[in-house]
């Protein structure tokens, strides 16, 4: 167990589980580390009721086969909240706060990366005040967001670059430039959402496509 500490301005990562590491990570504060928490290698630990801010790359980064359960944590002005990225990845994040970070959360899969594709879950978080965009998956990455709240960036989501996704039941709302945008061969499954209070509910340009089934969009100006 890991607990009660504070981790500040570390070069590298504040706390690196790898190699199918396990255990409680829970009540620390990292600040100001390149990476607040790195998950790789087929490590499941559980992170819980930490604040994780001012991280240089991510506050929490998944990769290369992590799972785990990431919750109730506070991870805020990061230059992203949470980074998924590379193959099999099964981490699951929930009732974790993710404010005024460039992102909150950032799912891709580098090219020329081989195996099997991440599928992180995102479920009942508050994603919210982010200065770029609120969700960004791109570059055939994958993920599945469940109930979440996702308000007021200039972009909620941007999916792009041949990415997946399944984003069903979250509340999308309040973001100036575009709620949701879809672009460059994304395919994308969105069910049930809210979508409410933007200049643009729902963008598909450039090549975008993507399963739109049963969502409310209300109070856009288009």
């Amino acid at each position: 167990e890991i607990s009660q500490n504070s981790l500040i301005g570390n070069l590298s990562d504040g706390i690196l589980v790898e190699d199918k590491g396990r255990g409680v990570i829970s009540e620390n504060e990292l600040r100001g580390n390149a990476c607040g928490v790195s998950v790789e290698s087929e490590a499941h630990p559980e992170l819980m009721r930490n604040t994780i801010t001012g991280s240089t790359t991510a506050g929490v980064e998944v990769r290369k086969g992590a799972g785990g359960l990431v919750k109730d944590n506070t991870i805020s002005e990061n230059a992203t909240g949470i980074f998924s990225h590379g193959q099999g990845a099964s981490t699951v994040f929930e009732g974790n706060i993710l404010e005024s970070n460039n992102y909150a959360v950032r799912c891709s899969k580098p090219q020329g990366v081989q195996g099997k594709q991440s599928n992180v879950t995102l479920r009942e978080n508050s994603i919210f005040s982010s200065a770029v965009v609120n969700v960004l998956i791109e570059n055939g990455g994958h993920i599945t967001l469940i109930e979440n709240e996702i308000a007021s960036a200039p972009v909620g989501v941007l999916c792009k670059t041949s990415c997946f996704g399944l984003l069903r039941k979250n509340r999308i709302h309040d973001h100036p430039e575009v709620n949701v945008r879809v672009i460059t061969d994304a395919n994308p499954t969105f069910e049930q959402n809210t979508i409410d209070g933007s200049k643009v509910g729902i963008e598909v340009t450039d090549c975008g496509r993507g399963t739109f089934l049963g969502n409310i969009m209300k109070t856009n100006d288009v």
